[in-house]
């Protein structure tokens, strides 16, 4: 994977698989992806971002779009 697809979050798990959120690529886009296994989540995941500052961004992302 190159620097444009990993991302820049947290890994979620929801208990039947995990989500992959967090900003991606040069221009920062917030995304979601869905992963059967964590081995797949941590493919896509380049740096883990704090928990206080994901929580803020995470709704400020829900509520702006």
């Amino acid at each position: 994977m190159n620097s444009d697809t990993l991302v820049w979050g947290r890994i979620i798990d929801t208990g039947s698989n995990y989500i992959v959120e967090g900003y991606q690529g040069k221009d920062l886009t917030w995304v979601r992806i869905p992963c059967r296994r964590l081995l797949d989540a941590r493919m896509y995941l380049g740096t883990v971002m704090p928990k206080a500052d994901f929580d803020w961004l995470a709704e400020l992302e829900r509520t702006l779009f």
